[in-house]
C-alpha cells in the first residue's frame, strides 16, 4: 500500500511538470504579451464576458514606504507603483488583492509587524482593485486596534473587504 502511495505520488508529480512545461512553452512561444483576464463565456448570451483578476499580496515594507514619500508635497505617495499595471485591472470586471499589512497609523513599519500610510489603499483603489482581502498572518500585527483601523480606512474609502471584522456579527 505504501509503494501505491508513492507511484501515484510520482506521477502526479511527473503530470504537473509535464503540464507546466506545455503551458509555458505555448504561451512563451509568442511575443505577444498575455493578458491575465480569466474569461467566462455566459450560456445564455453568448458575447458576455465576465473578467476576474486576482492580485497578490500588497505589501509594504519599511523601505518601500519610506520610498513613496514625496518630501516636496510632504506626504506619501503610492499611484505610481501601480502605474504599468493599473490599465489591466482596470480593464477587468472584478479585480481582488491580498491587502497583508494593516492600516494602523504611525509609525509606519515594515516585517515583521506591517503598518502602511492610509495613502497605499487609496492607490490600491485608484489601481482599480474593487476589493481586498485582509485574512492573513499578518493582520492582527498592531492588535485589535490596527484590525480595527484598518477596518475603519477601508470603509471610509469605500474599499469593499473580507476576511476581518470588528466583531463576530
Amino acid at each position: 500500500m505504501k509503494s501505491f502511495k508513492y507511484y501515484f505520488l510520482f506521477f502526479g508529480i511527473i503530470c504537473f511538470i509535464s503540464i507546466s512545461i506545455y503551458a509555458v512553452t505555448s504561451f512563451t512561444s509568442s511575443n505577444k504579451i498575455i493578458n491575465p483576464k480569466l474569461i467566462i463565456k455566459s450560456k445564455t448570451k453568448p458575447d458576455t464576458v465576465f473578467t476576474l483578476l486576482f492580485g497578490g499580496d500588497m505589501m509594504g515594507h519599511l523601505q518601500m514606504i519610506n520610498s513613496a514619500y514625496s518630501y516636496p508635497k510632504e506626504k506619501y505617495e503610492f499611484d505610481h507603483w501601480f502605474q504599468f499595471v493599473s490599465p489591466y485591472i482596470k480593464s477587468c470586471n472584478w479585480a481582488i488583492a491580498n491587502l497583508e499589512v494593516t492600516l494602523a497609523g504611525k509609525p509606519y513599519s515594515g516585517y515583521p509587524q506591517y503598518s502602511s500610510p492610509d495613502a497605499y489603499a487609496v492607490s490600491i483603489k485608484n489601481a482599480g482593485f474593487d476589493a481586498l482581502v485582509n485574512a492573513n498572518n499578518h493582520s492582527q500585527d498592531r492588535g485589535k486596534m490596527g484590525l480595527e483601523r484598518t477596518i475603519r480606512i477601508l470603509d471610509s474609502i469605500d474599499m469593499i473587504h473580507t476576511g476581518t471584522f470588528k466583531d463576530t456579527t
